[in-house]
């Protein structure tokens, strides 16, 4: 599997556990094989069961409702 083919991978699942359709590959900010990965101020980390891989995603800041 080359590097994009895994950062596809990555994103489909993303979009599954987090259940946001709308993210992108740029939402991403660092993730890593395993556990090891800590979000910083700002992220949400999320962990990809089939995958095996942790992911940190930059928060969208919600709209007030209007």
């Amino acid at each position: 599997m080359g590097m994009k083919a895994l950062e596809a991978a990555i994103l489909a699942e993303l979009r599954e556990v987090a259940g946001k359709r709308s993210l992108r590959q740029k939402d991403i900010m660092e993730w890593g094989t395993g556990r090891n990965v800590v979000a910083q101020e700002g992220e949400t980390l999320y962990w990809l069961p089939r995958l095996e891989i942790s992911v940190c995603v930059k928060v969208q800041p919600k709209e007030p409702k209007k």
